[in-house]
C-alpha cells in the first residue's frame, strides 16, 4: 500500500514539474530591441506580433506606435522609418511584404506619419530633404546591430 502512495506522489510531482516547465516557455523566442533613438523599441510579442513602441518608465508596458507586423526598420537620430504588413490567417510566414505600409516617426516631437504608400513615402522623404532613408534592416539584422 505504501509503495502505491509513493508512486502516486511521484507521478503527481512529475506532472507538476512538467506543467511548470511548459508554462515557463510561453515567452521563448520573444525579444526586444530597445536602443532606438528617442527611447523607442521594437518588441516581438509572439511570432505574429512585432511592433514599434514607446516603452513606459516601468519598461514592462508600452504605447504602440506602429502596430504589427513591423518587418523592416531604418533610422537616424531624427527619424525612424518602418515597413509593416498585415499578418494573414496562416501566420507571418505567409505575409505579403511586396506592398508594405510605410511610416515615419519624428523623434523630436514623437509624431508618426502613416500608413503611406510607396509614392507618398518618397514624397515625404523629399519634404524631409532626404533622398532615401538610412539602410533598411530586417528584424534579424536590427537585433544583431542594435540589439
Amino acid at each position: 500500500m505504501q509503495h502505491k502512495k509513493y508512486q502516486a506522489s511521484r507521478l503527481a510531482m512529475t506532472l507538476l514539474l512538467i506543467s511548470m516547465i511548459l508554462s515557463a516557455c510561453s515567452g521563448v523566442g520573444d525579444w526586444t530591441v530597445s536602443n532606438l533613438p528617442g527611447g523607442y523599441a521594437v518588441w516581438r510579442i509572439n511570432s505574429d506580433n512585432v511592433i514599434l513602441c514607446l516603452p513606459r518608465e516601468n519598461r514592462s508596458t508600452a504605447a504602440t506606435v506602429i502596430e504589427t507586423y513591423v518587418f523592416e526598420l531604418a533610422f537616424n537620430e531624427d527619424y525612424i522609418f518602418a515597413k509593416r504588413a498585415d499578418v494573414p490567417e496562416g501566420g507571418w510566414r505567409y505575409m505579403d511584404k511586396s506592398n508594405p505600409d510605410y511610416y515615419i516617426v519624428t523623434v523630436a516631437d514623437r509624431s508618426c506619419s502613416g500608413p503611406l504608400d510607396e509614392t507618398a513615402f518618397a514624397e515625404a522623404l523629399q519634404a524631409l530633404e532626404l533622398d532615401e532613408p538610412p539602410e533598411w534592416m530586417n528584424m534579424q539584422t536590427l537585433r544583431r546591430r542594435v540589439g
